[in-house]
């Protein structure tokens, strides 16, 4: 009778958090008809699972017609009106601006863990700080000694892409320290 778990249900639906589960079963369902605990699990029948996906299917409608309710009520006045971004900062901004330059480091032990201290590859002197998640496994001198990253627009900071010689798309970061 009790064949629908009720996590499996949840990612069906698309719920992600379990205390909106758990208030939706309050307000719908009756504990010992609809759902029973077995053990930890939470089982629903599936008239019960049904019962949840209409609910959720009417929401959207629901709440569109409280927002509609709720402009309609209001009147517009400057203050609550949403304000566009300043046209200073450009939106691209954020994104990388070149493609990638083989790094070598210098120095990870800057006052924050997440910047390392680089230099180009032919050395010219020049000072990188590039941003990673930890520094503590980049130790200069080592195969994890030489990182690629590209620069910011806009940051000082560049953006760590990965090691040398990998075609993986996804920036890894070494395994131990010195090892990639």
């Amino acid at each position: 009778m009790f064949t629908e778990h009720e996590t499996d249900v949840m990612h069906r639906m698309g719920i992600r958090d379990r205390d909106e589960m758990r208030s939706i079963r309050a307000e719908l369902l009756t504990e010992g008809v609809d759902w029973e605990r077995r053990g930890k699990r939470v089982m629903l029948t599936p008239a019960a699972a049904t019962l949840i996906a209409s609910r959720l299917a009417e929401l959207p409608a629901l709440l569109a017609s409280i927002a509609a309710r709720k402009n309609a009520a209001t009147p517009k006045d400057a203050s609550t009106e949403k304000k566009p971004l300043p046209a200073a900062i450009p939106a691209q901004s954020c994104l990388p601006t070149d493609a990638a330059t083989c790094l070598r480091v210098v120095k990870n032990d800057a006052p924050n863990r997440t910047l390392l201290i680089c230099e180009p590859t032919p050395a010219t002197g020049e000072r990188i700080l590039v941003r990673v998640r930890d520094t503590s496994h980049f130790l200069p001198g080592s195969a994890a000694g030489y990182i690629l990253a590209r620069p910011v627009a806009g940051a000082t900071a560049w953006q760590f892409v990965g090691r040398p010689g990998s075609a993986d798309p996804i920036p890894r970061y070494p395994r131990q320290p010195g090892r990639w």
